[in-house]
């Protein structure tokens, strides 16, 4: 009797990856607590002011990207909230721990509910930035970077976040 068996791996290009496991690597503003459970982090303040968790990789206007992440539990007032560091935000909000997701320039134009498991994604082609939940768009429009940035989450006073399986990935 013969058999055979094989495995297939695919190899993906990552700048960052985070599995939720760590914070180690990851730039924590000061009065924000960004812990790991072993599984997940959670990002979260309990003070007033907006306060942010980057990723090290810098970034520049002309790059082509994805940023994604999943969202591990419901958050107490916000689950996603996505941030680059020249004030082109991308964040999301919930009430009543109903989960949202959204895009957001100088204010939100889109809303989407989302579950624990969905998996988000902000990609930066061409000059064109798409937030995408679960493969559907939400949105999608030019937005031009004043200077190199960083990718990021936002928090204020209340504010949870619960995310694992953060990427930035090159496209």
């Amino acid at each position: 009797m013969c058999r055979f068996v094989s495995e297939i791996f695919v190899i993906e290009d990552c700048w960052e990856y985070y599995d939720g496991s760590s914070v180690t690597g990851l730039s924590i503003d000061s009065g924000v607590s960004c812990t790991s459970n072993g599984s997940y982090i959670t990002i979260s303040k309990n003070t007033s002011g907006e306060r942010y968790v980057y990723l090290s990789k810098t970034l520049a206007n002309s790059d082509n990207w994805e940023f994604s992440g999943e969202v591990a539990q419901l958050g107490t007032v916000q689950s996603i909230a996505v941030v680059f560091n020249d004030a082109n935000f991308f964040g999301g909000t919930t009430n009543n721990d109903t989960q949202y997701i959204a895009y957001m320039g100088s204010s939100v134009t889109k809303n989407k509910t989302a579950s624990v498991g969905d998996v988000y994604k902000v990609i930066r082609e061409n000059g064109v930035t798409t937030v995408k939940i679960n493969d559907e768009t939400i949105d999608s429009k030019t937005v031009s970077h004043n200077t190199s940035f960083k990718c990021g989450f936002y928090t204020n006073n209340g504010r949870v976040q619960h995310i694992k399986n953060i990427k930035l990935k090159p496209l």
